[in-house]
């Protein structure tokens, strides 16, 4: 088979090549509603920047909110000025950030291997992997911080095979403070990754890597924010320190026992990319042959360690999330691409199954928005629409969440941090925010925990019982007041 047949999608230029996958990427990306509870406090710290028009520090349910840095929040804002507060609105940024990344593990790979046909294979494969296929559709900062650590990843290796090693080398910092402004020390592991390749093989690297310009942008794109929140928000410091680093390391976050990462990483990693493992089982003798050149191709070296180093940080902090390891797949695209190449044809068996596989996602991706789940926050703010009204203010104490009736409403919303925040004395303050002070009807939401616990608050009047074992009530500011001072 001539090999312009065998390739003919090589022949494509980037910008075609793009505009086909993020086609791809967009087809059912606003089929399914947000789910709880990530999803939903993006997309509502997104619509409060809107309506605050402060997009310094992001604020949910009127409070600040100092999680993450707010360039997601600026990239979900920007996309609901455009295309409207839903769900197309929110999840159009992840599309880009995949499609840009698809197309930088091709460069990254054709940049290592020489040829355009494992460029052109790394960018399908990335594509075709089922976890960063999910991600995309999913709100949080994995997908947007994978963009960014990919950038810094493909200047860094263009800086290893060009004169201007040092051009190279600032962007690589540039982009890695854009990835320190998605997700902050998230990106520490993807930086040690590549620092041990360095201290590893100095001899390759034209120039220091860390050259003035870069140090200096990457503080500008990447610290800046932090610095202004410390210095006007003094006691930051110790949330950023003890709850954000030291917490996620050494602390009892989500999914925090020993075992953790057998249950949440190794089915991302084997299942969530098993179509191209399998390409590497079915040729085992090649597959060791290629692992046993690593000792010998930094090429090689360069990219287990970009895969593994994360993987094992990850693993061993406290905190686990399944996007946590989401960088680990541009690597493992940019690695199976040459294997592919040289121990495969293109035939018409395989064209048919990956053809296959790419229906089977696109028909999953629009399944998924039927399955009916108690997260859905589409539906159940349509179950509760009936109690809202033009005017309407929503509240929500402790751990009853108002995000994605926030969302859906479009409804101003108070979150009260607890019980003790319910009294007549700080309520009226609450109430009386630039945002709220004309609304005329109140929507108390309540878990019904919080019930069970406090029989007392049964606020009367007309009230929906959501899936997500929350209550919500309809009050006039003076029920509202009432109730507050009962409580006390």
């Amino acid at each position: 088979m001539p090999e312009t047949k065998r390739y003919e999608l090589a022949n494509l230029r980037p910008w075609a090549l793009f505009l086909l996958i993020f086609l791809f990427a967009l087809l059912f990306q606003g089929s399914r509603g947000l789910y709880d509870r990530d999803e939903t406090r993006y997309a509502e710290v997104a619509r409060e920047m809107l309506m605050t028009k402060d997009f310094v520090i992001p604020h949910r349910g009127l409070r600040i909110h100092l999680t993450k840095p707010p360039l997601t929040y600026w990239a979900l804002a920007g996309s609901m000025k455009v295309l409207g507060v839903n769900e197309w609105g929110t999840r159009l940024p992840n599309a880009l950030a995949f499609s840009l990344t698809a197309l930088l593990c091709g460069l990254i790979a054709q940049s290592l291997w020489g040829r355009r046909q494992e460029g052109l294979w790394a960018t399908l494969i990335y594509v075709t992997t089922l976890t960063p296929f999910v991600a995309e559709n999913i709100v949080t900062t994995d997908t947007l911080l994978v963009l960014w650590e990919t950038l810094g990843v493909w200047a860094l290796v263009q800086g290893l095979h060009k004169e201007r090693a040092h051009h190279w080398f600032v962007l690589l910092w540039a982009a890695w403070g854009l990835a320190f402004f998605t997700k902050g020390p998230a990106l520490i592991p993807v930086v040690a990754a590549f620092l041990i390749f360095y201290l590893r093989h100095r001899g390759l690297f034209p120039c220091f890597p860390l050259p003035l310009a870069g140090a200096l942008l990457f503080f500008w794109l990447g610290l800046w924010w932090y610095v202004y929140i410390c210095l006007f928000h003094p006691q930051a410091f110790s949330f950023f320190w003890e709850e954000q680093i030291m917490g996620r390391v050494a602390g009892h976050f989500q999914n925090s026992a020993w075992y953790a990462p057998f249950y949440l990483y190794l089915p991302l990693v084997t299942l969530g990319a098993l179509i191209w493992w399998a390409f590497w089982a079915r040729k085992p003798k090649a597959a060791l042959a290629f692992l046993d050149g690593i000792r010998n191709d930094w090429r090689k070296e360069l990219v287990v360690l970009w895969f593994l180093v994360p993987l094992l940080v990850f693993s061993i902090a406290r905190s686990r999330l399944p996007l946590y390891i989401l960088p680990c797949f541009p690597p493992l695209a940019v690695a199976t691409a040459p294997f592919f190449t040289r121990n495969y044809t293109f035939s018409s068996g395989i064209r048919r199954l990956l053809l296959a596989w790419i229906f089977f996602l696109l028909v999953g991706k629009a399944l998924w928005a039927q399955i009916p789940v108690p997260q859905d926050a589409r539906r159940y703010s349509q179950i509760a629409q009936p109690l809202f009204s033009p005017g309407a203010c929503l509240i929500s104490i402790g751990n009853a969440r108002g995000d994605g009736l926030a969302f859906y409403t479009k409804a101003p919303w108070i979150h009260l941090k607890g019980f003790e925040e319910f009294c007549p004395q700080r309520l009226p303050h609450l109430l009386d925010t630039p945002y709220t002070k004309n609304c005329r009807v109140w929507l108390l939401l309540l878990s019904r925990e919080q019930l069970k616990h406090r029989p007392w608050l049964r606020p009367q009047g007309p009230f929906k019982v959501l899936p997500t074992r929350n209550v919500l009530f309809r009050l006039s500011r003076e029920e509202l007041l009432s109730l507050a001072r009962d409580h006390r």
